[in-house]
């Protein structure tokens, strides 16, 4: 599925909500959605359209890796954003304007899948001939899968008074959707994933046929439903996490035994061992240099919409800073020295102590971790950090880069990056939740196991090594991070945060487990708004001294800064929307 199931045709019948198709400028002889989607490849290629959308350049083939994580305390902007893409600069930063090209992009893209969704739940209900009822359930639950997604993520980073469909088009005014009220959302994200796991297979039997691999499966949709249930707060203001629902989802997933933790941490963010034991749902991409990425987004750009290159920029823009040695204008975001400090040292009071977690040298360059292949031509030229930031240079430790999802070397594609997949749920993201469910539960001493596995799994000696990591701890020894109940006993303080209570310990564990993944911002408006949490009031603190703790006059304000403000085309184009706090 990695190389293939993602590129279909797809005719779009309204992008933003008030944009309506030049119906004069068909092509008498081209494919409609009228004469396409009557046979059983054709349903399956509808369904490929609407995941083909999360490669694009508004999905996580570019902007949506920045969406989910500029936002947080682990990232910040790098001085070449803020000489040349400025959209990076004002998402760390807090001053995102309306105008935004990344919030554009997002959200004009997830109304595409949107309308995707819609489209082939309705053919797939028109597509009489078709009489495989075991394959149509399926697409249906994986459209609506996709379709609850796209409401989950965009609540997320929109709020929830924005438009919802159902349906495509019908009508000039269903161009022009209203905002939900406040209040609905929510339930239709929880109603569509709860269709979808009625209607998918579990994984192992949506794998056994090799095409399928990648797709969406029960367990896909049950994560993401008890992801759905911790973020209600985000999802419908005013609202607590459903931790006892979230609980129930989990404790299925994980005594269905279809998932399992890899052997290696590294296993997860690379392009081999893709869509392994421990993906519950991952993006696939396939780097492709000969293909068409279409970057450009405006409204003329529905002709050539179903051309779509299946690579990643994300090494290029989010990775190595500098690393060929060229005058290249990327590098636009770098993890913060906060977040390098997350990860446990032999001797937590000394911030100069060795980092003893080797996950920190597998997700973050930067001091005493992995080198990086500095040639993009097949001469290699493997450099530690400290050939590419001198420890005698200022920014020694401050110029950070990537490597989860990263390339360990420069691309030789000049324009384009990786085909690495993102994964959106790994199964130890669903061990920490339930982990979390069970402290909120009262039953803390459950939840010790499944945090100790992740903390183990930590441990495990690097079975398959390169010139990047080859000569560092991990690839010669299994690591020594201690138990959970021993970490609490120790009572390290972290970042100015003693881990001497489990609840503490769970936090400390899904930052440094799931660095960069996209959660770590939502984690902390979650705790903020849990009135169970003891540190509660004081979880914002990261984000409100965020541009303090870098010399910058920039800070977090909750009122105004949860959520991106609404794209201004979307104001400009539909008549009965409106902005949100954040415009």
């Amino acid at each position: 599925m990695k190389k293939y199931i993602y590129i279909t045709l797809l005719t779009c019948g309204g992008l933003f909500s008030g944009c309506q198709p030049n119906l004069d400028l068909g092509n008498p002889n081209a494919l409609t959605t009228s004469t396409y989607y009557k046979t059983a490849d054709e349903l399956i290629g509808g369904v490929n359209g609407a995941y083909n959308i999360m490669q694009r350049t508004g999905g996580w083939g570019m902007d949506m890796p920045y969406m989910l994580n500029a936002k947080g305390d682990d990232y910040t902007f790098t001085f070449k954003a803020s000489a040349g893409f400025k959209d990076v600069t004002s998402l760390c930063s807090y001053t995102i304007m309306a105008d935004n090209g990344f919030s554009h992009d997002s959200y004009l893209a997830w109304y595409v899948q949107e309308y995707a969704c819609n489209l082939i739940l309705e053919k797939i209900d028109q597509a009489t001939m078709v009489n495989n009822d075991t394959l149509k359930n399926r697409l249906r639950g994986e459209a609506y899968f996709l379709r609850g997604l796209t409401h989950f993520y965009l609540t997320a980073c929109f709020g929830e008074e924005i438009p919802y469909k159902d349906h495509t088009p019908k009508t000039n005014e269903d161009f022009y959707p209203s905002p939900l009220p406040k209040g609905q959302m929510y339930q239709k994200i929880v109603d569509d994933f709860v269709r979808a796991i009625k209607l998918l297979p579990l994984r192992s039997d949506m794998y056994k046929d090799p095409t399928n691999i990648g797709r969406a499966t029960q367990g896909s949709a049950r994560a993401f439903l008890a992801k759905t249930y911790l973020m209600k707060p985000i999802l419908q203001q005013g609202s607590l996490a459903d931790w006892v629902s979230a609980a129930a989802q989990l404790d299925t997933l994980i005594n269905s035994n279809q998932y399992s933790l890899t052997q290696n941490f590294r296993d997860n963010h690379t392009e081999t061992n893709e869509n392994n034991q421990e993906s519950v749902f991952e993006v696939q991409f396939y780097n492709n240099l000969n293909g068409s990425l279409n970057n450009s987004v405006n409204e003329d750009f529905i002709l050539s919409w179903g051309q779509s290159d299946q690579s990643t920029w994300r090494q290029i823009n989010i990775g190595m800073m500098d690393a060929s040695g060229t005058n290249s204008t990327w590098w636009n975001m770098s993890p913060t020295p906060r977040a390098v400090n997350e990860f446990e040292r032999a001797d937590n009071t000394n911030p100069a102590s060795s980092i003893i977690d080797p996950r920190y040298s597998m997700s973050i360059w930067g001091p005493g971790g992995a080198s990086f292949d500095v040639r993009a031509d097949a001469a290699s030229r493997w450099r530690p950090y400290e050939q590419i930031v001198p420890v005698s240079s200022p920014n020694y430790g401050i110029y950070l880069g990537t490597r989860k999802f990263c390339a360990d070397k420069a691309s030789a594609d000049p324009g384009y990056g990786d085909g690495i997949n993102d994964r959106l749920i790994r199964y130890s993201d669903v061990l920490l939740m339930y982990a979390e469910c069970l402290v909120e539960l009262n039953r803390p001493n459950e939840a010790i196991p499944f945090i100790d596995q992740v903390r183990s799994r930590a441990n495990n000696q690097l079975t398959l090594t390169t010139p990047a990591d080859n000569f560092l701890f991990y690839a010669k020894a299994p690591g020594t991070l201690p138990t959970v109940e021993n970490l609490i006993i120790a009572a390290p303080t972290i970042n100015g945060t003693q881990i001497n209570t489990l609840r503490r310990a769970i936090k400390h564990e899904r930052y440094v487990e799931l660095f960069s993944e996209g959660w770590h911002y939502f984690d902390l408006l979650r705790w903020y708004y849990n009135p169970n949490d003891p540190d509660a009031s004081t979880t914002l603190d990261v984000l409100i001294n965020k541009g303090k703790a870098e010399n910058n006059t920039f800070s977090f304000n909750l009122a105004k800064d949860e959520y991106l403000p609404i794209p201004a085309t979307e104001l400009q184009r539909n008549k009965n929307m409106h902005g949100n706090s954040a415009n």
